[in-house]
């Protein structure tokens, strides 16, 4: 024999499901049957930063955009003019290695005012020496000069040209014995450059040329 029982809810469906309690009775148990309920959606929360917001550059005030990108303000200047008054008197001695392929290395021994010939010779003497023993090549041209310079009134150049393998052999004959070349550059009262060109002779004598030039015309 089976007994039903039935439970009623009054808003929910209900199923049936037999139940065996004992060998001889069945009950039936109805159940709700649960809703199909909505997902869940949910939304994650946006995390704030701890790091603090840097400021915003700003832009720089430079107008040239070459001046913007290199954050550089520059200004020329034009060289301001060498006034020859202001210039010291000088004298010097002046060693010019000359290569075949016409490059040259120039240095410079500076000598008192008030140097007597002699002085002269031993300083010339001296910076020979040393230049000898730094040249390799037998073909370069020595140029000795001798500077001596008053700014505003005159300057004259003695020089002479030998080679390394004769300046080897005997330097005081060849000093003794140079032919020398003096150039003197002196202004006029008109302005113009009066240049004297003294070339001396092994046997003594002089050849004198002379070359006027105005700085009006050549500029």
């Amino acid at each position: 024999m089976f007994t039903f029982l039935t439970a009623v809810h009054p808003t929910e469906k209900t199923t049936e499901q037999i139940v065996g309690e004992m060998p001889e009775e069945l009950k039936i148990v109805k159940k709700p049957e649960k809703k199909d309920e909505p997902p869940i959606h949910r939304q994650a929360a946006k995390v704030k930063s701890a790091a603090p917001e840097l400021p915003k550059r700003q832009k720089s005030p430079l107008k040239d955009d070459a001046q913007q990108k290199s954050g550089i303000s520059r200004k020329s200047e034009s060289p301001k003019p060498v006034d020859s008054k202001k210039m010291k008197p000088k004298k010097l001695v002046r060693i010019v290695l000359r290569k075949p392929n016409g490059e040259e290395s120039i240095e410079d021994v500076a000598v008192d005012l008030n140097a007597t010939p002699k002085d002269i010779d031993k300083a010339i003497k001296n910076a020979l020496k040393k230049k000898l023993l730094q040249i390799k090549n037998p073909k370069i041209k020595i140029i000795t000069q001798v500077i001596d310079s008053k700014p505003g009134e005159e300057e004259s150049i003695e020089e002479f040209e030998t080679y390394p393998e004769t300046a080897r052999k005997n330097l005081d004959e060849v000093l003794k014995k140079a032919v020398l070349t003096k150039i003197t550059k002196k202004k006029d009262p008109s302005g113009k450059i009066i240049m004297n060109i003294f070339k001396r002779k092994p046997d003594g004598s002089e050849i004198v040329e002379e070359y006027v030039e105005d700085p009006k015309i050549t500029g």
